[in-house]
């Protein structure tokens, strides 16, 4: 059947999501792409040849986006009625399999093993109830759609965040605000997730704990008395908590005892500052060709992105992103990585490091909360240091700077003009896909937020009324504000203009019920 309308381009994308963006770029540049949420839709954008593939499906807002090792597919799962996880061909932009109603309102996290043969997902919760929330592990090379393992979220802390551990399907990481929970099968024949809480006390580390942000698994450094793998949590403070076994449990053996945990759990050994503002993203990275020392990368709200050795010393910097808090970190796949968490290299630099025994990692890409995307490459910070890493760094993605509130088209341009929830208004040409001209119409928050617009019908001018019962006229090119009044106390919720040769009058309507007519100039 013959579709009534075809998506022929998204425009922006929901950078304010955590891993909304992921880079399916090949390590040689010869295919430069992107894989982003858009509200409803997923897209795989070609950065070279700026067209895109839209992956269409979801009948709610994408909340997850996570991808293979190798970058062949990617998954996309959503929150709300009739919810799906779907797994495309990134080559075909094909659906290869779907799961429906993985829960009853849909996914609020996902997580995918590096070869893509199994899948963890935390449920949505549901709205305006304190309902219990599920954990499921799903085998896409199982028939059916039942997940193999299950487990159950006490009420309390919502969580958002989900990982597998890199070495094992069974065993995976979940954390909310408060609560950090770590899962394993009970035995090799139960479908049953066993959870533990550890305690965090600020008596304990002698320092308040921030609420929790996004965990990641890390490997062990060499020779350290805990397992191979630990795990660390970000906080809204800008530190991480690092997890790992052994040790006096904070709280004591008793509070051990009452968070359900055992002499081997994992349990908070440290707490460490990274960031100056809220850890927003972490993972982990082997070097370009898939070997040497594994590092932790972070990102966070005040625009950095930081990579730490083994034991938690700062190798490399990229400071300085005039783009928006980090939200997405992204990599080009290494050719020959498994997936696994090896070791950490020794102090002398070990492993397969360059033959200058620097800093070494694949390429990536970082997306940032005010919808910027930029392609960094990472062997500048060694030759030639953070600032011109940052410097070279390619703005390949630019969205919409602010939540869009209102917007009107040119009468005869390709022109859409735009208002911000964050007072910004911009002109975008959707010939180009490129922003033409943007202006903060309320001077830093100094003054009312826009509310609603239209263009004059001869295009010369823009007309936008304000929160604060303002009309301003602006320049259609410029945006500059040509004549500003006030008519009401209340909320503009429409302007119209005339379609008169003339453009002889606009009529405004405002929250309060009342109405004005104005007389414009030529």
């Amino acid at each position: 059947m013959t579709q009534a309308l075809s998506l022929e381009w998204a425009y922006g994308f929901s950078s304010s999501l955590s891993g909304s963006v992921v880079n399916l770029s090949t390590p040689d540049g010869s295919v430069r792409k992107l894989c982003y949420i858009a509200a409803h839709t997923a897209v795989i954008y070609d950065c070279n040849t700026r067209t895109q593939m839209v992956l269409q499906g979801h009948c709610n807002p994408i909340t997850c986006l996570v991808a293979t090792e190798d970058r062949s597919v990617v998954a996309t799962a959503d929150a709300g009625p009739d919810s799906m996880i779907v797994l495309w061909n990134v080559a075909t932009g094909q659906p290869v399999h779907t799961i429906s109603s993985p829960h009853a309102n849909g996914v609020a996290a996902m997580d995918l093993t590096p070869d893509g043969t199994a899948i963890v997902t935390v449920s949505a919760a549901a709205p305006a109830a304190a309902a219990e929330q599920e954990v499921h592990v799903w085998d896409l090379g199982a028939e059916g759609d039942e997940p193999v393992l299950a487990g159950v979220v006490p009420e309390g802390d919502v969580q958002t965040c989900v990982r597998f551990h890199p070495n094992s399907t069974g065993e995976l990481v979940t954390n909310g605000k408060q609560r950090v929970f770590f899962w394993s099968s009970q035995m090799p024949l139960s479908r049953e997730l066993r959870y533990y809480s550890p305690p965090v006390s600020a008596r304990d580390f002698k320092q308040t704990v921030g609420d929790f942000t996004v965990s990641a698994f890390t490997p062990s450094a060499p020779g350290s008395k805990g397992g191979t793998v630990r795990c660390v949590t970000g906080t809204a403070d800008g530190d991480i908590v690092v997890w790992d076994s052994g040790g006096v449990a904070p709280g004591g053996a008793a509070a051990a005892a009452a968070a359900g945990m055992r002499a081997n759990d994992r349990r908070a050994i440290k707490i460490l500052r990274i960031h100056h503002a809220a850890v927003t993203f972490l993972s982990t990275v082997a070097g370009a060709r898939g070997t040497g020392p594994t590092h932790l990368v972070s990102g966070g709200a005040e625009g950095n992105v930081r990579f730490f050795d083994a034991k938690f010393r700062l190798v490399a910097w990229f400071d300085g992103l005039a783009g928006g808090g980090i939200t997405s970190v992204s990599f080009t796949p290494a050719a020959t990585h498994n997936g696994a968490l090896d070791s950490f290299g020794d102090d002398e630099g070990g492993g397969d490091a360059p033959p200058t025994g620097g800093f070494d990692a694949p390429n990536f890409v970082v997306g940032t909360d005010a919808s910027n995307v930029f392609a960094v490459r990472a062997a500048t910070f060694e030759e030639s240091g953070s600032a011109e890493a940052i410097r070279t760094a390619e703005l390949v993605l630019e969205g919409t700077p602010d939540a869009v509130t209102a917007m009107a088209t040119h009468p005869s341009q390709p022109v859409l003009a735009c208002l911000g929830a964050g007072g910004l208004a911009w002109t975008w040409n959707y010939t180009t896909r490129a922003v033409d001209v943007k202006r903060d119409l309320c001077h830093r928050g100094q003054g009312p937020k826009p509310s609603a617009l239209c263009y004059r019908s001869d295009g010369r001018g823009i007309l936008v009324g304000t929160v604060g019962g303002g009309l301003k006229a602006l320049d259609a090119e410029t945006l500059a504000e040509v004549q500003v009044m006030r008519f009401t106390p209340h909320r503009v919720i429409r302007v119209v203009v005339s379609d008169d040769v003339k453009c002889s009058h606009a009529a405004v309507a405002d929250s309060g019920g009342g109405g004005g007519l104005f007389c414009l100039p030529r």
